[in-house]
């Protein structure tokens, strides 16, 4: 009650300094610049409390309201007459007759407004808002109700809902800004798609959820003033799945809050383009290296009953090597010129199509050798007779495969089996008698891990790892032999427990333990590599700290370099032409080198886009000025000059394989065995 008294009296009290006047009659005049949004304000004969509900720059009253006697006066501790109205202020009107005023002006669902510790007269956005919405910066500056003016019975009411075209007091506790937020600002409403977004299908087009509105109003069109309108429907939910012709057009979409009749709230437009464009084609990758027999896939569209396939030996698609209507998402080539690139796209919209993929190229560089069905971990090649291949593979028991280890004699034509059911980690030929194998057998509930060796090019195999313990959990992994003393080994274990570096000197008949029982090297041991020109210094990479150690006794003592904390070391290769260079390949860290031998490390692969940073296997090509070959998730990257790499194939799908090279020819494992033919 004191509260009210105490606002009528300094409204009374100055009401003699209100001066009064009429205005040429302009009633809902659009301005300039102005989007024509309008909202109407009814006004009653004496004093109004009246605020802008829509945003109007440079607001004048004579304008707006040429029928009032009175100039507006806003309340700053004290009353000042204003001839230019701001949003989200209040001022005090005076009219003769009541009146409905159409206000024209940009439509919000925000007002910011700065008040001063004490009483302030405040209006709100263009949508009517619950008090329950206004923030204060700072926070709890409030100290009393809303209250809103009765010109009708000339009483104060307390209010619990904030609408357009009125004022308010309040009191704060001190100085600060209020902020009615119902919806979010007009670049804030839409979320996705996101702004200019391209997409393989219609997209589910999604805006927050308004606080002062129970239903949107939702448009898309084909231009950017919404005259040319494909969809103008009310909705209640956030959301809308749009369904479009398969059309490669922009199409233009926005959401609003309908206010009055003549008034929608908009969010800012923004644009999706249905399209059969970015990412449609899923591989061969572009510009990679292929089998002279890829299979093509590419993703499916659900308004397209076929799809338009063209292979050709150029990029203008004249000479075409395949030009056909499919019904399937992808091919199976038949076999292709080796060494010649092709290029592919896939058009939807029958035998003419209106809308093509873009083009991709790849290039048949690699021939398939067989054992398509196997998950290739190992190759070796006899370096006396490249026809002699031996590969090795894991199990896959939901694919039907167990592992094994399988030969060829005639350059992978075709594969004789022979070990089954063994997951073949690692095969190594003895460098001076090729008749000697060496397989490394990973765990694998059909046979127990350790280490084979064959005497007479794989006919028979003995096991050859006394002194190793292993387990059905803990296995060796990595063999190396030194390529000067071929009777001289080092293999690393390893499993949940972690692993340990054995080392023999009699070619496997037995092995004694390495790697120290404490500090360093308490994890699997994941890659071994041996200096070519001195054989007491041998490196290995580990799993879980992933560290790469160094030893330069012959593995009597074991020392970090400088390469610490960087995921699976999968791999280490050393220069032959430069001892003191390595490279390593890691888990998730990307392929790093050392110009002095592990004391100091920098990344390698900064001109290479590698697939979250897998590198499984590195070669070190010296009939190539010591170039590099890497084997990484992605496919198999070539280096050409110094960290600049070229993809030559094949797709790896994230997945570790086989890399060698042997007598200048690069042969990969992965799902079968390849030879690269360039």
């Amino acid at each position: 009650m004191r509260l009210t008294i105490f606002i009528a009296f300094v409204i009374v009290s100055c009401l003699s300094a209100f001066s009064q006047g009429i205005s040429d009659n302009l009633i809902g005049k659009q301005f300039e610049g102005v989007t024509s949004d309008s909202i109407q304000v009814n006004v009653s004969v004496g004093w109004n409390l009246i605020s802008l509900p829509l945003e109007i720059p440079g607001g004048s009253r004579s304008t707006l309201f040429p029928n009032a006697i009175s100039d507006a006066f806003e309340y700053n501790g004290s009353y000042q007459p204003k001839d230019t109205l701001e949003f989200g202020k209040a001022y005090w009107l005076k009219f003769a007759v009541p009146e409905t005023i159409t206000v024209v002006g940009k439509g919000t669902a925000i007002c910011s407004v700065a008040v001063q510790s004490g009483w302030n007269m405040i209006g709100t956005t263009s949508l009517p808002i619950s008090s329950s919405l206004l923030k204060t910066n700072p926070m709890g500056i409030i100290s009393s109700e809303l209250f809103l003016y009765n010109t009708d019975s000339g009483i104060y009411q307390t209010t619990t809902m904030l609408e357009p075209g009125k004022g308010y007091w309040v009191k704060v506790s001190q100085s600060g800004t209020l902020v009615q937020n119902c919806w979010g600002g007009p670049s804030e409403v839409l979320r996705t798609p996101v702004n200019e977004s391209r997409s393989l299908s219609a997209p589910r087009l999604s805006w927050l959820r308004s606080q002062c509105g129970a239903s949107y109003h939702l448009q898309i069109a084909r231009d950017t003033l919404f005259q040319s309108i494909l969809v103008d429907t009310s909705i209640t939910d956030t959301s809308f799945q749009a369904h479009f012709n398969c059309v490669d057009t922009v199409y233009n979409w926005r959401v609003g809050i309908d206010v009055q009749d003549s008034l929608t709230i908009w969010s800012d437009g923004r644009k999706f383009t249905w399209t059969f464009y970015q990412d449609e084609q899923i591989t061969p990758t572009e510009g990679g290296g292929t089998t002279l027999t890829p299979p093509l896939l590419w993703h499916a569209v659900s308004c397209a009953p076929n799809y338009h396939l063209q292979i050709s030996g150029d990029s203008s698609f004249n000479v075409l090597q395949f030009d056909s209507l499919l019904s399937d998402t992808t091919y199976q080539c038949s076999e292709l010129d080796s060494a010649q690139t092709y290029y592919w796209r896939v058009g939807i919209g029958g035998e003419e199509p209106n809308l093509w993929s873009r083009k991709k190229s790849f290039t048949a560089a690699w021939r398939y050798l067989g054992l398509g069905n196997e998950a290739i971990t190992a190759l070796a090649v006899d370096w006396s007779n490249s026809d002699v291949m031996y590969a090795g593979s894991s199990s896959n028991f939901s694919a039907g495969t167990v592992g094994g280890i399988f030969k060829s004699t005639n350059g992978g034509a075709s594969w004789d089996t022979l070990i089954r059911g063994m997951t073949a980690r690692d095969l190594d030929i003895h460098t001076t008698d090729p008749n000697i194998i060496y397989a490394t057998a990973g765990i694998n509930v059909l046979t127990p891990t350790g280490i084979v060796k064959s005497t007479d090019a794989g006919a028979h195999w003995e096991w050859a790892d006394s002194g190793i313990y292993r387990s059905w959990e803990e296995g060796p992994g990595v063999l190396v032999i030194d390529q000067h003393y071929p009777e001289t080994l080092y293999t690393g274990t390893g499993g949940p427990m972690g692993g340990a570096i054995y080392k023999s000197t009699n070619g496997g008949n037995y092995w004694f333990r390495v790697s120290p029982n404490t500090g360093g090297l308490i994890s699997s041991t994941m890659s071994l590599a041996i200096n070519p020109t001195n054989s007491n210094i041998v490196y290995a990479g580990t799993d879980q700290d992933g560290n790469v150690y160094k030893t330069t006794d012959g593995g009597s003592t074991w020392n970090e370099t400088g390469l610490k904390n960087k995921g699976m070391i999968y791999d280490i290769a050393i220069n032959p032409l430069s001892p003191e260079t390595l490279f390593v390949g890691s888990w998730a860290f990307g392929l790093y080198m050392s110009t002095d031998g592990g004391a100091t490390w920098f990344r390698y692969d900064s001109n290479f886009n590698i697939i979250h940073g897998f590198v499984y296997r590195i070669i070190v090509d010296t009939t190539n000025s010591g170039r590099i070959i890497c084997f990484a998730s992605g496919g198999v990257y070539k280096e050409r000059i110094n960290n600049y790499w070229e993809r030559i194939g094949i797709d790896t799908y994230g997945a570790a394989g086989a890399l060698i090279l042997q007598r200048n020819t690069l042969y990969a494992g992965l799902h079968g065995v390849h030879r690269y033919l360039k």
